[in-house]
This record gives structure tokens, C-alpha cells and sequence, in this order.
């Protein structure tokens, strides 16, 4: 620590600048973390519409052919009755 102490003392930049950068440098440690986190995120939310739209696409074609098949058999039981 003396050592860290007497190279600021010793330094071209002055220490208040050294201060000041060292200072900065949390927050931009934390805007970087945000920024990959803000990321992920994206990534996350587009699977998840992705996986939302394939799906929907799914059970659209689910009622579909249940419809088909709901209407061969009222088209059975109408031959059946005649």
C-alpha cells in the first residue's frame, strides 16, 4: 500500500485524477454488467415470442384438425341416420 501510495505521489497524473478515474470505474463496470444483462434479456424475450409463435401455430393446427375430424364424423352419423 505505501508502494501504491508513494507511485500516485510519484505519478504524472495528479492523484485527484487518479481519484476520479478509479472512481468511474465501478460504474462503468456496472453500466457494462447492465448493458450484457439488457442483452441476455433480448435474447430471452425473442425465444420466448419465437417459442410463443410456434405455439399458437401449433394449436391453431390442433383445432383444425380436430374441426376436420369433428365434421366426418357429423357427416358419418347424418349417412348412418339416412
Amino acid at each position: 500500500m505505501v508502494g501504491a501510495g508513494i507511485a500516485l505521489l510519484f505519478a504524472t497524473t495528479g492523484g485527484r485524477a487518479v481519484a476520479q478515474a478509479s472512481s468511474r470505474l465501478p460504474a462503468a463496470r456496472a453500466k457494462d454488467e447492465l448493458d450484457e444483462a439488457v442483452d441476455h434479456g433480448t435474447e430471452v424475450l425473442g425465444s420466448a415470442v419465437e417459442h410463443g409463435h410456434e405455439f399458437v401455430e401449433k394449436g391453431k393446427e390442433s383445432l383444425r384438425e380436430t374441426g376436420r375430424q369433428a365434421q366426418g364424423i357429423c357427416r358419418g352419423g347424418k349417412e348412418g341416420v339416412q
